[in-house]
């Protein structure tokens, strides 16, 4: 929880591949709430073969990179952030 903050908090464009083995996968879900918000881009380790697809079709794009970029720095700059973290670091809500 804490990369996908550092990241959005500096509104990097991310591809993040969570760790598949993470206690309670909390990873997968950090990531897909991430994700939902349209803070990065997800993808699982089962579908490690896209990664290079993924990644020139954001590099191609300069659009969606800004718009995830706007999204980011939105998010984490407009309103107070107030996350629960469990004991396996699981953000339930902003």
């Amino acid at each position: 929880a804490g990369t996908l903050a550092e990241l959005a908090k500096c509104g990097t464009p991310s591809i993040i591949i969570p760790y598949p083995y993470a206690a309670e996968n909390h990873q997968l879900a950090n990531a897909t709430h991430f994700e939902q918000r349209g803070c990065c881009l997800m993808l699982e380790q089962s579908n490690i073969d896209n990664l290079l697809n993924e990644t020139l079709n954001l590099l191609e794009n300069p659009k969606f990179l800004m718009y995830y970029r706007h999204l980011q720095t939105h998010i984490f700059s407009n309103r107070t952030i107030h996350h629960k973290v469990h004991r396996h670091n699981h953000i339930d809500e902003f």
